[in-house]
């Protein structure tokens, strides 16, 4: 049954009754797939039944097994990796939320390799939120790919298992697990994991050790190193000078990367600087991304991404009129550029924009974004596409808190239901 079905109803009836119906959905009706599993993973009965989800409002848990199932609609036969991957889109949205036991429901019913790292990443979580049985039991979930893993996909996996490892303390099983790896791509995320792990002491210990790593002349390493720094800071953000030092270090390695590369971490910095309160900070480094983004000729789904971005922290600094200001340009300039994007990606890039209005506190704009988002990722021909934009939109308004009407819930539902051959 689609949610078109679910929605005829009186919509506070949907909000409230649909949660059952999507457990029979997602749940029920792939019990004995999920039991099947859980038997031969050794979930069932384990501490992993203690996993709980933060508190969330309905209608946002509602939309997150909306996407999943819609995600979970496209084919495996023709189109296995498109929806393992949209599932996993999905999974990270729930850790996102603190939503860790809808995560493992979601893990389970994962058919390829994302399985076994939405194991990993659920460990990262549980790491972080100092759940060390539930962790330990998820490692063990996430370490039992096999030889049929490709290299760079099992590297992934254990780059994932590597960083929980380093969270619990143990970096000499988390250097061995890391010295496997074969692609290069992998080579140095341990590092982020280590710096937020860090002791109080260990402050010049952890910058040597990025430093090193950021003398590599591997893009990916590289990148990877300068995440490194981004965690750093925020696990020393308390001290002043610490934080001046990783910025200066910072700066002075960045300059090799494209723009788009500083654009992105001056945006990491200040959305560092928002969760520790520091609104001065915030507004200085989000001025400086805007500035450079005003400099570069980026296509627009990364202009409309970043200035998303840009948006969301100044509303959540206090500065309503600038945030504003930029989110009506925006609107703006993809109506006159639009077709510059093509038609398969234009759903995706108008989402942060949504996002960033109603961040803001405008429900009227956020509403006319996302129904345009819906209309835009329905025009394509076929199914595939159809499905991996009304997954991801679906997802983005959970992530937000966005909560649509009972006309564009309807929508959605119909758009799901219209779901079919050709995909």
């Amino acid at each position: 049954m689609s949610l078109m079905n679910r929605t005829r109803a009186h919509y506070p009836a949907v909000m409230t009754s649909a949660i059952v119906v999507l457990l029979a959905l997602t749940g029920c009706g792939r019990r004995e797939q999920s039991q099947s599993h859980q038997e031969s993973t050794g979930t069932k009965g384990s501490s992993l039944s203690n996993l709980q989800d933060l508190p969330l409002e309905d209608h946002q848990t509602e939309l997150l097994k909306v996407a999943f199932e819609i995600a979970s609609a496209i084919p495996t036969s023709t189109h296995a990796k498109e929806r393992a991957k949209t599932q996993d889109k999905i999974v990270a949205t729930c850790l996102s939320l603190g939503q860790a036991a809808q995560a493992l429901l979601f893990i389970e019913q994962i058919e390829n390799w994302r399985r076994y790292y939405g194991y990993a990443s659920l460990a990262y979580y549980c790491a972080r939120q100092e759940r060390l049985d539930e962790t330990r039991l998820l490692l063990r979930q996430a370490e039992q790919f096999d030889e049929t893993v490709k290299a760079w996909r099992s590297d992934r996996i254990s780059g994932r298992i590597a960083q929980v490892y380093a969270l619990l303390g143990q970096d000499e099983q988390a250097e061995r697990v890391q010295a496997s790896f074969i692609e290069e791509k992998e080579i140095g995320k341990l590092a982020a994991a280590q710096a937020l792990a860090a002791a109080d002491g260990s402050f010049d210990t952890q910058l040597a050790k990025i430093n090193a790593l950021a003398q590599s002349k591997n893009f990916d390493i590289l990148r990877n190193a300068l995440n490194a720094y981004i965690d750093l800071f925020d696990r020393f953000y308390d001290n002043a000078l610490h934080r001046a030092d990783v910025d200066e270090q910072l700066r002075a390695r960045w300059q090799t990367m494209p723009l788009f590369v500083r654009i992105q971490l001056l945006l990491q910095l200040a959305q560092k600087a928002k969760d520790h309160g520091d609104t001065g900070t915030t507004l200085k480094y989000v001025q400086e991304a805007e500035n450079f983004l005003k400099d570069s000729a980026a296509p627009l789904e990364f202009y409309l991404s970043w200035i998303g971005q840009i948006v969301q922290l100044r509303a959540q600094a206090g500065d309503d009129t600038g945030s504003r200001q930029l989110a009506m340009e925006a609107v703006n300039r993809y109506e006159a550029q639009k077709h510059s994007i093509m038609q398969i990606e234009r759903a995706v890039a108008l989402l942060p924009l949504a996002e960033a209005f109603h961040e803001m506190g405008d429900h009227e704009n956020a509403t006319l974004i996302y129904a345009k988002a819906l209309t835009e990722g329905s025009v394509v021909a076929s199914s595939r596409p159809k499905a991996k934009d009304l997954a991801v939109t679906c997802s983005s308004m959970a992530h937000c808190g966005f909560k649509p009407d009972e006309q564009m819930m309807q929508r959605i539902g119909q758009l799901q239901a219209d779901l079919g051959d050709p995909w």
